[in-house]
């Protein structure tokens, strides 16, 4: 899963995975997005506000068992940040993994 993903650039460099799910709050993106991967059944586009997530798309999240979450140049423009990736982390599955990317620094996180 990625937050924030523009123009879906992870999902065009993810072509082999079984899963993306591409997120964003701007809809001019998500159009694009949806336009870009019509008819791929691998790539799914849902609007996320990560702050205050709509909760029928929050649940539909959650029931899809995602392990792994990205997020690349985003955090930086959430007022939030902290929230955010905690909200981001209740969205994969136990033991799944999240990598951030912020303006020139990254770190990455496991769990169980």
């Amino acid at each position: 899963m990625e937050i924030g993903c523009g123009l879906g650039w992870l999902a065009e460099n993810l072509k082999d995975a079984q899963l993306v799910v591409e997120t964003d709050i701007h809809m001019p993106f998500l159009k694009a997005v949806r336009e870009k991967f019509q008819g791929n059944k691998s790539v799914r586009i849902e609007e996320l506000d990560i702050i205050e997530p709509d909760q029928k798309v929050f649940n539909k999240l959650k029931n899809m068992h995602l392990d792994t979450a990205i997020c690349i140049n985003t955090l930086e423009h959430i007022s939030n940040d902290r929230q955010a990736i905690k909200e981001y982390l209740s969205i994969i599955i136990s033991r799944g993994q999240a990598a951030f990317i912020c303006s020139g620094t990254s770190f990455s996180l496991r769990f169980s």
